[in-house]
């Protein structure tokens, strides 16, 4: 045994036969080759027929030449995000001509960055008349005009009362128009509920201007109570179709009323509309129908169009009725899947909308120039929890309102400034 100095510390060198063994996460050789051959087998099991064979897998072509189509566009943007129409009421498909700029349709909502309230309800408040205000428990026949939300049981028709009403007195601004110490029925204006089908019966809120309210209260009669005749124009809510939470026989009931009321109020183009049933007169000097237009409310949460809220447009189109398509609680799905749903109801549009100028080009007796299109070619988008929507429908009201009295001409052809409350 020798001894080596190194930095003056003896050192023993170990023996050869004691030298460390090599690590084993190292293979040799000969087991490198063997796991090769493995792999090679197992690849040559594992490799379908066609592979080895070099023809091509079929199902893989397809996929490789399988291109994702685009639906086409039936919709056009307008300056507002909650408010899109079909293409075809504002372009000659044809030239691509523009008829009409969409982005030029509520623009005057982006003018300012406060709420812009229509004219018309300025220093007004809604307010729910219950059926015993009217004579006979019947609905109104003074000619004051109205439009109805109608949709499925719980798609949120009372909640978009609601949201409308609070929009409303929250920005009724203007002389003598605060809407402080303003009774609108207390809390919730229309009676809301998660129990589908909670809405059975034809309820009536009329837009009261405050001015109303403030010499009721400093009436002395104690038992004095605001009329109906007050009211400038109406929103009724009506019950929902479809499932409900009440028995079978109660459900078509209420149902059989609703399609009742709506064939006696709507207005109806053409004595010849398919199974019409037209009501001739609806008070002592007004021949104009009271019911302008129907908004028929979606939920935005559904994958699809359901089936029946196709049925119930149909059944509109039959019967004259014209209807507004509203998407309902859109900020509880994506953005997506709320222009899906929005070109889905802009493409029936347009499907509509070529049949009227198929006829008219064969000259059919009884066919009017956009009479027989009774759908809305605008679609809106609306939240009630969060407020989206309501000053485009607000104006929608507004026009549709009032678009047949010639009282009312310059309120809809010419929207200036004053036309509107601005409030920061």
């Amino acid at each position: 045994m020798t001894y080596r100095c190194f930095n003056s510390s003896p050192t023993l060198h170990a023996p050869k036969n004691r030298q460390k063994k090599k690590s084993s996460s190292s293979p040799s050789a000969k087991t490198k080759k063997k796991r090769q051959h493995q792999s090679k087998n197992n690849k040559n099991q594992k490799q379908p027929r066609h592979r080895r064979s070099g023809i091509p897998d079929p199902i893989e072509q397809m996929h490789k030449t399988e291109k994702k189509e685009v639906p086409q566009a039936f919709l056009a943007s307008t300056a507002s995000n909650y408010a899109y129409i079909s293409k075809c009421s504002v372009m000659d498909e044809q030239t691509g001509e523009l008829h009409v700029d969409p982005k030029s349709l509520f623009s005057e909502l982006n003018s300012k960055r406060s709420v812009l309230l229509p004219k018309i309800f300025r220093n007004s408040h809604l307010q729910y008349f219950h059926p015993s205000s009217f004579p006979n428990f019947e609905p109104p026949m003074n000619g004051t005009p109205e439009v109805a939300f109608l949709g499925r049981s719980n798609t949120g028709k009372s909640s978009l009362i609601n949201a409308l009403s609070s929009l409303i007195q929250q920005n009724a601004g203007g002389s003598g128009g605060s809407s402080h110490g303003v009774s609108s029925g207390g809390g919730e204006l229309a009676r809301t509920s998660k129990r589908p089908g909670r809405t059975q019966t034809v309820n009536y809120f009329g837009l009261v201007p405050n001015e109303m309210t403030t010499s009721m209260s400093s009436s002395s009669s104690s038992s004095s109570k605001q009329s109906p005749n007050q009211s400038k124009l109406y929103l009724v809510d009506l019950p929902g179709f479809g499932y409900a939470a009440a028995p079978d026989e109660s459900v078509d009931e209420w149902q059989k009323k609703t399609q009742a009321f709506l064939i006696s109020r709507a207005s109806v183009q053409g004595e010849e509309a398919a199974g019409a049933k037209r009501i001739t007169h609806f008070g002592q000097h007004d021949t104009s129908p009271p019911l302008k237009r129907l908004y028929l409310l979606i939920d935005s949460r559904l994958p699809e169009i359901p089936l029946l809220d196709l049925s119930v447009m149909g059944w509109c189109d039959d019967y004259g009725i014209p209807y507004t398509i509203v998407l309902t609680k859109v900020d509880r799905t994506s953005r997506a899947h709320c222009v899906k749903l929005t070109n889905q109801m802009c493409m029936r549009y347009h499907s509509h909308y070529n049949d009227v100028g198929q006829n008219e080009d064969e000259d059919e007796e009884g066919v009017e120039d956009d009479g027989d299109v009774f759908m809305d070619p605008v679609v809106y988008w609306t939240s009630a929890k969060d407020g989206l929507g309501m000053e485009e429908l607000l104006l929608s009201v507004e026009n549709n309102m009032f678009s047949a009295e010639d009282e009312y001409d310059d309120v809809i052809d010419d929207h200036s400034e004053e036309d509107y409350l601005s409030t920061p």
